[in-house]
């Protein structure tokens, strides 16, 4: 008896559907997350982001020429609204999982449902990061 014989047939097409889904999903998931992730830079402001000019946002081709400038951002945490701060920290944190946990910590978020201060524009940006992230 083969491992297959054990399931019914529906579910192994089912199995056979998610699998197919998932690859689809993820082949074009880096382009998806590098859309997004130039959306939430402009939205959190590019001056935190690669060279910290606007231009350099419109003429990134990747998100390495994006990538988040800890020392700028950890220099303005101050002076930024909690929700500035939580959005920034969770932005990093996609680059850089390890020393985000400064960011989190000095932003007062304890946990991912912290996030939930977040209006919707910036809720729906980290949850489409989410979904299409498959590393830095």
């Amino acid at each position: 008896m083969t491992d297959e014989s054990k399931f019914p047939p529906e579910v192994l097409e089912e199995f056979r559907r998610e699998m197919e889904e998932s690859d689809a999903h993820f082949s074009t998931a880096p382009a998806r997350f590098f859309e997004a992730w130039k959306q939430a830079v402009m939205l959190a402001g590019s001056v935190y982001f690669g060279d910290g000019t606007r231009e350099a946002v419109e003429k990134a081709k990747d998100k390495w020429a994006l990538a988040p400038n800890g020392a700028v951002i950890l220099d303005a945490f101050g002076v930024l609204s909690s929700g500035e701060r939580t959005f920034l920290a969770a932005l990093y944190s996609f680059y850089n999982p390890d020393d985000s946990v400064v960011l989190w910590e000095k932003a007062g978020i304890r946990g991912f449902a912290d996030l939930s201060g977040l209006d919707l524009v910036r809720r729906k940006l980290i949850a489409e990061l989410l979904l299409n992230y498959v590393g830095w």
